[in-house]
């Protein structure tokens, strides 16, 4: 593909991703990415296009997982960097303060991802009684911090 059909395709995506409802304001900017990268974006794009206004079908989905994937991977790198460095910048640290966040961030996206693969093991039923329970004891709107709890803590969260 020739440069100005790609800018032509990158501008009708990033047209397309004007209307497309985002909660938050942060976008990826299609100039960011490498050649590679947008080269993988754009045969997702052609899939999706093919089937549009609808998604691909689940069997295109399944033939095509590894590149969706990759895509969503692309994104999620970005993400992960844009928020280290932000974060690190942000509170105007040195070297062994942006240690401790990068430390404390990655080892939560390691026990979060070790958590939904649990989770997604879970039957509906498992899935409904979890709500269930949460919403009977009222946690399910509330966020507790899991280690090094204090004494008034712990009573909360037994009432």
């Amino acid at each position: 593909m020739k440069t100005h059909d790609l800018d032509a395709r990158l501008k009708r995506i990033s047209e397309r991703m004007e209307t497309f409802p985002v909660e938050g304001t942060t976008k990826i900017d299609p100039n960011c990415l490498t050649d590679r990268e947008l080269r993988l974006i754009q045969k997702v794009d052609e899939i999706q296009e093919k089937y549009a206004p609808n998604l691909p079908p689940v069997d295109v989905m399944f033939e095509n997982w590894k590149l969706f994937s990759k895509v969503a991977q692309i994104i999620i790198e970005r993400t992960y960097d844009l928020f280290v460095t932000v974060m690190s910048k942000a509170f105007y640290g040195d070297e062994i303060e942006e240690h401790y966040f990068k430390v404390h961030f990655f080892n939560f996206m390691k026990d979060w991802i070790e958590c939904m693969e649990n989770v997604q093991k879970w039957t509906l039923e498992e899935r409904d009684e979890w709500k269930r329970d949460m919403k009977e004891t009222g946690l399910i709107n509330s966020i507790p911090r899991i280690r090094n709890w204090t004494e008034e803590e712990k009573r909360k969260m037994a009432t």
